[in-house]
This record gives structure tokens, sequence and C-alpha cells, in this order.
């Protein structure tokens, strides 16, 4: 190229000069090079100084905010700093949680467990989200069963439930600690109503006020009947026999309502 003419050899030789066609290219081109060397970032050595490191680490920042420096664990105010960038409230009043289905106290809880956990807002916000939701579920599922063992009893019971769910409403009240009514299973109900039958006599005797229940159970009506059509004097021609066949006879249409409720 002619401008390389009136160079020295060792220029001519230049293979990074021989890639302009000009002097005033190859003038443009180190000016270009200043500009970007001006903005350039040098990585530091392994021997570098921690200032020289954090300065490094300024630079990169400036160029590209979107990057994260990794914290020292060890270094608390910059573990608090990371965490904040990422979410976390300051205190736990920075979670916020309108929400229903959950007691407060265990609202305040999770709070507490998720800033000791460095949980961000959002984090929080759909775990609890979550955890009404199971929750709701859970209450849904157990009001389910409860019906379900409502409706076993009631037929197991028959026209007898409403007084013998009475005599256990009672008895649980005359010994606390037995348990709620509300939450107990068909073969616990029928627990405490034989355990408050047996003790009866014993409550007679201290004059103690207690619930007394008439009706029959479905399968204990069907016995009674078995029991009154088994008997001798049910189908006795004896005119003797009358006034007791009488009795059993007007006992049968209860039974027949009470066996077939």
């Amino acid at each position: 190229m002619e401008w390389l003419e009136n160079l020295s050899d060792e220029l001519k030789e230049s293979n990074t000069l021989k890639q302009y066609t000009s002097l005033e290219s190859a003038l443009k081109g180190l000016i270009e090079t200043k500009s970007m060397q001006g903005n350039s970032i040098r990585i530091h050595g392994p021997d570098a100084s921690e200032a020289a490191i954090a300065e490094n680490y300024q630079k990169i920042i400036k160029h590209f905010p979107h990057l994260v420096m990794k914290p020292n664990p060890d270094n608390a105010e910059q573990t608090k700093e990371f965490y904040q960038m990422m979410g976390v409230p300051e205190d736990v009043d920075g979670y916020l949680w309108e929400g229903e289905g959950l007691d407060t106290t265990l609202v305040s809880e999770l709070k507490t467990l998720a800033h000791d956990t460095g949980m961000s807002k959002t984090q929080f916000n759909k775990y609890i989200k979550r955890m009404t939701e199971m929750q709701a579920e859970s209450n849904q599922r157990s009001q389910q069963e409860r019906v379900r063992q409502g409706a076993e009893l009631k037929t197991s019971w028959g026209m007898a439930f409403e007084d013998r769910y009475a005599v256990v409403e009672k008895h649980l009240k005359d010994n606390p600690g037995l348990g709620d009514v509300s939450r107990m299973s068909p073969a616990e109900m029928q627990a405490h109503y034989q355990m408050s039958r047996s003790l009866n006599g014993t409550k007679q005797m201290n004059r103690q006020p207690y619930v007394s229940d008439t009706r029959n159970s479905p399968e204990e009506a069907g016995l009674k009947i078995k029991e009154i059509m088994g008997n001798p004097l049910y189908l006795s021609t004896d005119p003797a026999d009358r006034f007791k066949q009488k009795e059993m006879r007007n006992k049968i249409p209860d039974l027949i309502r009470e066996r077939d409720a």
C-alpha cells in the first residue's frame, strides 16, 4: 500500500496496519481502540487486593446493573442487602395478608417463619395462599365426613336418634374430658351411649338427674317384634291370656315404625 511506503520497515510489516487502506483509516482505528479501552474492564489477577477487586466489581455493576454480587454469608450487612434486593422485607410487618380461612395467630407465626428463612413477599403470598386452600379442602373433607357419620348413626338409631344423642351429650357434659360429641365417630357415640345406660341406675340411686330414652333403634325394634311373636302367649287361644296378648299387640305398631324408620 502506498501510504505505508514512508514508514519504517518494522511498521511496514505490521499486520495490524496492513488492514487499513489509508493513513486516515488507520488513525480512526487508533481512536476507536483508545475509546474502547476507556470503557473496558480489566479482569483482576489472583493477587489483587480486596480494594482492587471491589473497585472492579463496581465497574462491572455500573455497566451491567442487572447483575447482583454474591454476598459473603459471614457478612450480615451484605446478606441483609442481598435479601432485600430479592424482595425480603425488613421485618415481619412487610408481609401482607388479607385473606380468610387461617387463624390470625397462625398467620403471625408463618410471617415470622418466612422472615427467618429469607422468604420474599411474593413467595410468602403464594405459600400462605396455598395453605389457605389446603385448610379449606381439609375443612370440606371433615364436614363431608361428619355428614356421612351422622347419616350412619341416624340409620343405626332410627327414631331413637334424637333421644340417644341427648343422652350422650348429657353424659359427656357430666364427665368432662371424655371428648367433644360433634367430633365423635358413630362407634364412639354408641360406646358412650351404652356407658351412660350402664350408669343410669347408679345416678338414680344418688338422685342425680339424667336424660332417659324410651325409643328403640331399628335393630332393637326388630328383635322385640320377633320376641313378641315368638312368645307362646301371643298365639294362645286361652281367654286368660287375652289381656296379655292385647298388651303385646298394642306394642307392635310402634315397634314396626321404629324398625322401619
